[in-house]
């Protein structure tokens, strides 16, 4: 009985799993049919919205691309719909189509185009037709122009012709009667003309020399004669050349005496000759200064400067350099300098800063000292020639190039030929005969130097040496080749 109960109580359990079972496996069923129906509507959904937007960005690019075909950039279709309108009833107002649109617009203003293009045409051709007729009425007319034109010009040939044949023969006339006339203007100018020269000549008389004077005024043996004026020419003409010839002499003599050295006047000549000695005492010695061309009135040790004064500071340079000498002695030799300096400003028309370039300590430079030099006056322009083989180094044409800049730097001029202006010759003399660059000297070198000595000797003009120059601007050989290259340089 027991077992039976027990039997009966598995038997209901398993029908009661059984039926579980059954519930479970169709509720399970109902499940996920219900899910993979949510899935296919999902999907199903999902193709639908991508074919939705698929169609909403046609219809936009479709829109786009509409925008650009009527040209413009508003995404409204109700503001594009009232722009539209606005053209239509202001600006196209006049269009006559049944359908208002942008494309019924085009088509209406491309007929009217045509029309006007037709119309340009017609108006093309009939100003081509009014073009042609002009042209051919003015080739009609430049054709009879021309023709007047040719008969107008053989008329004026022939009138011109005319016109030169009576010219020609009236310029013959007229140049036969100039030549008679000027003929007669010549012939009474130079009448007036010897006149006027026969009238100077007579006041000649007395300034020639006693033997020239008796020639001069001879009167000829024939009365009837023309006075002798051709021949009285030739006599002043010799006066004046015998003239000119002592005056070169004397002045010869003078230059020569000029570069006396005080113990011999001249060659064979000594002071005792009384009126050799009142010559040369009358004229300044090359070894001397003639005069003193200013003072130095103030003297600064600490930067070794000076204040100078002169009568005038005209024509003074800076870079001018000046000895100075005692003023104790108004005529001191050269040599007796106590030192130099050296113009580097012109303050006033009396007064000029300097700096001191040479001195002696137990000669030093004081106030009231006089300074000069021969290589400037005031309100003159000193001119030096340089001649002669000039050899500092480095060549004839830098050397000389050198010398001439440190003359210039002194405040003289160096000029090329002697005149009444010129202070001084510098004579290099010629080049000695074992100089290797002696190639550089020329004959015509040596030709200008000889000129210019024999213009210096007619003028009187002293001629120093290259040692002379140096002196006088307190440099000896070797500085002033340093001075005068820096110069050539700069």
């Amino acid at each position: 009985m027991a077992a039976n109960r027990t039997l009966t109580t598995l038997s209901i359990a398993l029908i009661v799993f059984v039926m579980l079972t059954f519930v479970l496996a169709v509720t399970t069923y109902l499940f996920f049919k219900q899910k993979f129906d949510a899935e296919n509507a999902a999907t199903a959904a999902a193709e639908k919205a991508k074919q939705v937007q698929t169609d909403f960005d046609t219809l936009t690019k479709d829109f786009g691309r509409l925008r650009e075909l009527i040209g413009t950039d508003m995404d409204d279709v109700a503001t594009i719909e009232a722009e539209q309108n606005q053209l239509f009833e202001g600006r196209y107002s006049n269009y006559d189509g049944a359908q208002k649109s942008y494309l019924g617009l085009v088509r209406w203003l491309d007929q009217g185009l045509k029309a006007r293009e037709k119309l340009m045409d017609d108006q093309a051709a009939d100003s081509e037709k009014h073009r042609a007729d002009a042209e051919r009425s003015l080739s009609q007319a430049n054709e009879a122009k021309t023709k007047a034109e040719q008969a107008r010009d053989e008329a004026e040939a022939a009138q011109k012709k005319e016109a030169e044949d009576f010219a020609s023969r009236r310029a013959e006339h007229e140049k036969s009667m100039e030549g008679v006339v000027g003929e007669q203007k010549k012939a009474l100018a130079q009448s007036e003309q010897t006149k006027a020269i026969i009238e100077e000549l007579r006041k000649l008389g007395p300034l020639l020399s006693p033997e020239a004077r008796r020639r001069y005024e001879t009167p000829p043996a024939d009365s009837s004669e023309a006075e002798p004026w051709p021949e009285r020419v030739r006599i002043v003409l010799k006066e004046l050349t015998d003239r000119q010839k002592a005056i070169r002499d004397l002045n010869g003599l003078l230059s020569s005496l000029r570069v006396a050295d005080g113990m011999q006047v001249a060659p064979g000549v000594r002071p005792g000759d009384s009126l050799q000695k009142a010559v040369a005492d009358s004229l300044p010695l090359d070894d001397r200064i003639e005069g003193f061309d200013g003072r130095v009135v103030d003297v600064d040790e600490r930067d070794r400067s000076v204040i100078l004064s002169f009568s005038s500071t005209e024509g003074m340079r800076p870079g001018l350099l000046l000895a100075v000498f005692d003023p104790a002695e108004p005529r001191p030799p050269v040599g007796s300098q106590k030192g130099m300096v050296q113009v580097t400003e012109v303050q006033s028309d009396t007064l000029a800063r300097g700096v001191i370039r040479e001195d002696d300590i137990e000669r030093t430079i004081l106030p009231g000292d006089g300074v000069a030099t021969n290589l400037w006056r005031p309100g003159e322009s000193t001119e030096i020639v340089i001649v002669g083989y000039v050899d500092l180094g480095g060549g004839l044409k830098q050397s000389r190039a050198a010398l001439k800049s440190l003359v210039e730097r002194a405040g003289a001029t160096a000029v090329e030929t002697v005149g009444p202006r010129t202070a001084a010759v510098v004579d290099a003399g010629p080049p000695p005969a074992a100089a290797g660059s002696a190639t550089a000297w020329k004959a015509s070198d040596e030709g200008q130097r000889k000129k210019a000595l024999e213009a210096a000797k007619g003028f009187g003009v002293r001629v120093i040496g290259v040692d002379a120059i140096y002196d006088m601007l307190g440099l000896d050989r070797e500085a002033a080749g340093r001075l005068g290259a820096a110069a050539v340089a700069y």
